[in-house]
């Protein structure tokens, strides 16, 4: 119990809301990776590669859409590990790089199972090439980011000013709320989400999303008297701005319950903003 008093003392924030910051980092870096490499290398044509079709679901499916939602749960695992090791990596200077070492060896290319680009993966799977090729550099930089961010949340000297957290949280909040939204949508309306779900412009459509937020909230953390102004130009663009345009191209998704869906990451950017002593 002495050296967990020293160690919550030393890193001056609560291992819960540790989990929540590793938790934040593994879905950021996960998204705009996804964005980037997905864009860069066509994941859509090549998960239709040779045997690569019946081992990966298609990238048009639902997983598209809900990924992000799943990564809520993938980041408070790492962040329960990670917890395991923190007292390790404050001290250490080189902690970055270790645990870079440790998901890549263990996480990639080491894995228990077959999996594409692991070592396992290439002698026992009749996976084309290009997927162990191609969707390697993703992972790879998404680790290699997240394992630098986590480093550096003990670290006094660079951490992030708090403007830009209070920024990215409202962002983060807004595009897992709209993943989890087109979701219900899709089911409420009688769309089939394996046959509608996102691809490559459903991602670029999130990043726009959270960048638009993100900005909006910097500004308004610069002109604390917007007040009203913020909340409605946010639910301006999660829900309004869907909803007329939903209707003016006959979308199959055309429905005023977006209008009611999306005034959810609204209502929970204003909460947050409250608790955070933000809120005017």
């Amino acid at each position: 119990m002495a050296m967990k008093s020293k160690s919550t003392e030393i890193q001056g924030i609560s291992n819960s809301l540790y989990v929540v910051k590793v938790t934040f980092y593994h879905i950021i870096t996960y998204i705009v990776a996804g964005i980037v490499f997905s864009t860069l290398f066509n994941y859509r044509e090549l998960y239709q590669l040779g045997n690569t079709a019946y081992f990966m679901r298609p990238f048009d499916s639902a997983s598209s859409l809900i990924g992000p939602v799943f990564q809520l749960v993938r980041g408070i695992l790492f962040g329960l590990i990670c917890l395991l090791f923190r007292p390790y990596m404050k001290e250490d200077k080189h902690a970055f790089i270790k645990l870079f070492l440790i998901i890549l060896a263990i996480g990639i290319i080491n894995t228990p199972g077959p999996a594409p680009g692991s070592i396992e993966g290439i002698i026992y799977t009749q996976l084309p090439w290009q997927l162990h090729v191609f969707g390697l550099p993703e992972v790879i930089v998404q680790v290699l980011a997240f394992s630098y961010l986590v480093a550096k949340i003990d670290k006094k000297t660079i951490t992030f000013p708090k403007d830009i957290t209070h920024s990215l949280v409202p962002a983060v909040i807004a595009v897992v709320c709209q993943s989890i939204g087109g979701v219900f949508l899709s089911m409420t309306v009688g769309v089939d989400v394996m046959s509608q779900a996102g691809n490559t412009g459903a991602y670029v459509i999130l990043l726009a999303i959270g960048l638009i937020i993100f900005g909006l909230t910097w500004l308004y953390l610069k002109h604390p008297k917007w007040g009203i102004q913020y909340y409605l130009l946010c639910y301006l663009v999660l829900a309004i701005y869907p909803t007329v345009s939903n209707y003016v191209t006959d979308s199959v998704f055309k429905s005023p319950l977006t209008l009611i869906i999306n005034a959810i990451p609204v209502a929970l950017i204003w909460f947050y903003l409250k608790k955070k002593g933000i809120r005017r």
